[in-house]
C-alpha cells in the first residue's frame, strides 16, 4: 500500500469512525437549497432565487442527493470521502514543495487526524470541500510551470 493511500485509508477511517459515533445532522439550509435547486432548478430558498450563498456544496448535496435519495448517511460519507481527499492532496503539495516523503507524511497525518477536519467531515457545513479544493488550488498553482501550462 501506497504511503498517499495509508494516509486516505487514515483520513477516511477517523471521518466514518466520527460520523457513526456522533451522527452529526445533515439538515440544514444547506440540504433546503440542494432540494431547491433539485425540484426548482432555483438555488435558493422558497423558490425565489438568491446570492447569499456559495453554490458548490448546495450543488455537491443535490449530486449526492440524485446518487444516493435521501440516504443521509450515504451523503455523509461521499463527504467524508471528499474530504479525505485532502489529507492525500495536502501529501502531494507537500512532496512536491520539499521533496521529503517524511514531511508529506507528516503533512497528510496531521491533515488525516485534526479534529476539526474530522469534524466538518460529516457536518452540513461547506468547509470540507472548501478546505479539499483549497489544497487542489494550492497543489494546481505550485505544478505551473510556465504560463502554459
Amino acid at each position: 500500500m501506497t504511503r498517499p493511500a495509508i494516509v486516505f485509508a487514515a483520513a477516511l477511517l477517523t471521518r466514518a469512525v466520527y460520523l457513526f459515533a456522533y451522527h452529526p445532522p445533515l439538515e440544514s439550509y444547506y440540504l433546503a437549497l440542494a432540494n431547491s435547486l433539485l425540484s426548482t432548478g432555483v438555488l435558493g430558498l422558497g423558490g425565489a432565487a438568491s446570492t447569499d450563498f456559495e453554490p458548490a456544496y448546495p450543488f455537491f448535496l443535490a449530486a449526492a442527493t440524485l446518487l444516493f435519495g435521501d440516504r443521509h448517511v450515504s451523503i455523509q460519507l461521499l463527504q467524508a470521502c471528499v474530504a479525505a481527499a485532502g489529507a492525500v492532496l495536502l501529501y502531494s503539495l507537500t512532496l512536491r514543495l520539499t521533496a521529503s516523503r517524511a514531511a508529506a507524511a507528516w503533512a497528510g497525518a496531521m491533515f488525516a487526524l485534526h479534529p476539526l477536519l474530522i469534524r466538518q467531515a460529516s457536518a452540513a457545513s461547506d468547509l470540507a470541500i472548501t478546505t479539499t479544493l483549497l489544497v487542489a488550488f494550492a497543489l494546481a498553482f505550485v505544478r505551473v510551470r510556465d504560463v502554459r501550462t
